[in-house]
């Protein structure tokens, strides 16, 4: 089942409130088989996530145990989710966790993993 699906079907309904690892609350407003919309901020903005960042996660996340949700220093040996996410990867994360596809460590500096079943 891909990754979009998955999200989908755990959606009740739009928009739908979730949490960066962070805490900061942001909110799907919706999901069709390219993109996932969400709505972020105070003075709401919104960012388009591809489908592609999402269904390539869990093949990103294979092998590597714990990495870094956010951005890493240029020199550093050190895996991130950024990478595959572009920047949204503070969004990325909870959608993987949604979809029961990635657990999330929220402490500082957030990490992201594989979950164990899949």
């Amino acid at each position: 089942m891909s990754v979009m699906t998955r999200i989908a079907e755990k959606i009740p309904s739009f928009p739908h409130p979730l949490r960066t690892p962070s805490g900061k609350q942001f909110k799907i407003t919706h999901i069709d088989s390219e993109k996932v919309l969400i709505e972020t901020g105070r003075t709401p903005s919104i960012i388009k996530i591809p489908a592609s960042a999402l269904e390539e996660a869990p093949n990103f996340l294979r092998g590597k145990g714990w990495i870094s949700i956010g951005p890493v220093q240029e020199n550093s040996d050190e895996l991130s989710l950024d990478a595959l996410g572009r920047s949204r990867a503070p969004y990325v994360a909870p959608l993987l966790e949604l979809a029961e596809i990635a657990e999330i460590d929220r402490s500082r500096p957030a990490k992201i993993r594989l979950k164990a079943s899949d």
